[in-house]
């Protein structure tokens, strides 16, 4: 199994496969802040799914739409 940043990037591997890990690794994570980077290729959707922690996300390069149940946001 991957480990590291290697856990956190798309690459060859299955996007299903990779967002499953990050969750897994989140809900785990020890402190009051964590920091989680990640690549995902154009076009990648993210299933509905919630987070027992808040999240803050930031986009280097391209955007990010968000969609809750509170409204829709463009990153």
């Amino acid at each position: 199994m991957p480990h590291g940043r290697e856990m956190f990037r798309a690459g060859d591997t299955d996007l299903g496969l990779l967002h499953e890990r990050r969750w897994q690794w989140l809900e785990q994570a020890v402190g009051p802040a964590v920091a989680l980077p990640t690549e995902y290729p154009d076009g990648y959707h993210v299933p509905r799914h919630h987070h027992s922690r808040s999240q803050l996300l930031h986009a280097l390069v391209g955007v990010v739409l968000v969609t809750t149940r509170h409204g829709r946001w463009m990153v």
